[in-house]
């Protein structure tokens, strides 16, 4: 697609009324540009997001009286960028070879069917020296960082050979920025170093309490050195370990030799191997993954995604859709991963008008595999064409003090790539209470249990204070209730954790999804910002 002249982005920042804004633009392409609805695909981020937009084009078409074009709305092809592709590859079956009853796995059942895969395709020598290689490494469940590779693989639509061959180059990659692997034997160098300060540190005369621990330090790590399961991370520490400044004299040869791990064969050996086995895995695997689908006559999201990516090189398809597709409304655009950009691109060459809407500072988080690079660069070439850009300036959501607070922030780290009209918002909300709207929280404590514990006892204190909202539904001012709190976490591990403490508070509340602990007294919680 080298012409942008029927693409329209549209810059729509949290809170700037982008579901109003796409609302609008399906009702002035019903009612004033007369498009049939059959000859409409949009996608959206979620179902809901999808069904949300359905029903408010219908609720305006119904409140101006046009109560028949209301019915034929729900022609529109809106839906996740999934239930999309499988509604067109259901429809084109036939002509490509499909069958015409797609049986969709689900989630779980991928996951299964992934999990098998990699078991049948790990024996268990590999399997002991994945395990070896990650210890040394210190590098956890490598079997997670495996499935990590091919599901980025499955999002760039890359086989197995060429899955094994970027093995091979992120080895290189990796292993440039280490020095040339040296020729001497620097574990008989280490081991000597550390013997010698252990029989030179005298601890009659330096009875700090630093040399003490060093000491200490080195007699726990002796026996390790040399042993095929010694960590690198040892020698890490005790290049940067050192007594006090009377031994100095003793330890330094330890640390000069520890700083050379950097440069022993092994550790090289065991960075190239690690990483290229990891991409090998991955291939076999979904090679496997894809003959075990095959075989339960299933397909997940990500063939559909490859699926469609084919069909639109099929002329039989395209032919069709180039007659049929007048507009093309792609939402939450800087979330696309780079299989489907290349489906939005394809399909944009076939439509008479595109409408692509995100909020490209969103694009830093990576949601759902996207290539923020790749998603700038698209919106460059657009920007640099004749495609129409539309910034929605104003917010309608937050305070102002929030908005003002997001705006610096963002102004600056966005300064050098972005002007500041497509990044700054103008706040539109009514007067608030006079609160402060942003609050840094320190969690005391010095591991995670005594961290969930402070974040809890903050939770408990912010309620207790009285801290003043605009209730959502009435806009009046009244105090912070528990069901305006929601608490975002990394891991579920860490949502079960601050749950613990949470509930030795007596705060009421309910895990909702994945990351996400609310502490509602009723119904979902709000984020009150």
């Amino acid at each position: 697609m080298t012409d942008f002249s029927h693409v329209t982005f549209i810059s729509a920042g949290a809170g700037s009324g982008k579901t109003w804004r796409l609302t609008e633009e399906l009702e002035r392409l019903l009612v004033d540009d007369a498009v049939d609805p059959a000859r409409i695909i949009g996608t959206t981020f979620t179902v809901k997001a999808a069904a949300e937009l359905r029903d408010r084009v219908r609720e305006r078409l119904i409140a101006s009286g046009r109560f028949a074009l209301a019915e034929r709305s729900g022609g529109a092809l809106i839906g996740t960028v999934h239930s999309v592709c499988e509604r067109v590859l259901r429809r084109f079956a036939f002509e490509l070879g499909l069958s015409p009853r797609l049986d969709i796995a689900s989630v779980e059942d991928s996951e299964r069917l992934f999990d098998q895969a990699l078991d049948d395709v790990l024996d268990r020598e590999r399997i002991r020296d994945m395990n070896a290689r990650g210890a040394r490494l210190e590098l956890d469940r490598w079997q997670g960082a495996v499935k990590r590779i091919a599901d980025l693989a499955r999002d760039n639509d890359l086989d197995a050979a060429a899955l094994v061959a970027m093995g091979r180059e992120n080895a290189d990659a990796l292993l440039a920025f280490f020095p040339g692997t040296a020729p001497d034997d620097l574990t008989a160098a280490f081991k000597a170093a550390v013997e010698h300060a252990l029989s030179h540190i005298d601890l009659d005369r330096d009875r700090t309490q630093t040399t003490t621990k060093y000491v200490a330090r080195l007699r726990t790590a002796a026996p390790r050195l040399g042993r095929p399961d010694c960590p690198w991370s040892v020698w890490m520490s005790l290049s940067k370990e050192k007594p006090a400044r009377a031994s100095h004299a003793f330890a330094e040869p330890v640390w000069t030799a520890a700083s050379r791990y950097d440069a022993h064969p092994l550790f090289h050996a065991d960075l190239r191997s690690y990483t290229e086995d990891a991409f090998e895995i991955a291939a076999r695997a979904l090679d496997r993954f894809a003959e075990l689908k095959r075989r339960a006559g299933l397909i997940d999201f990500g063939d559909m995604e490859q699926l469609m990516l084919r069909a639109l090189s099929d002329r039989r398809v395209t032919d069709r859709l180039r007659d049929e597709l007048e507009v093309l409304l792609v939402d939450e655009f800087q979330d696309t991963n780079p299989m489907q950009l290349a489906l939005f691109v394809k399909l944009a060459g076939l439509a008479d008008r595109v409408i692509f809407v995100g909020d490209v500072k969103q694009a830093i988080f990576g949601f759902r595999g996207c290539d923020q690079a790749l998603v700038f660069d698209t919106l460059e070439k657009l920007a640099a064409g004749d495609a129409a850009t539309v910034t929605l300036q104003d917010n309608w959501r937050s305070r102002a003090p929030l908005v003002d607070y997001v705006n610096a922030v963002f102004a600056t780290a966005f300064g050098e790539t972005m002007e500041p009209s497509r990044v700054v918002l103008k706040p539109q909300r009514d007067a608030a209470p006079d609160e402060s709207a942003v609050a840094l929280w320190t969690l005391g404590g010095r591991g995670f249990d005594d961290r969930f514990q402070s974040l809890a006892e903050g939770v408990a204190e912010l309620v207790a204070g009285g801290y003043r909202i605009v209730d959502p539904d009435t806009g009046n001012i009244r105090p912070v209730r528990y069901g305006d709190i929601a608490v975002l976490a990394r891991t579920n591990p860490r949502v079960e954790g601050i749950a613990r403490a949470l509930r030795s508070r007596r705060v009421p509340m309910k895990m909702t999804m994945r990351g996400l602990l609310a502490v509602p007294e009723t119904g979902i919680a709000r984020a009150c910002l």
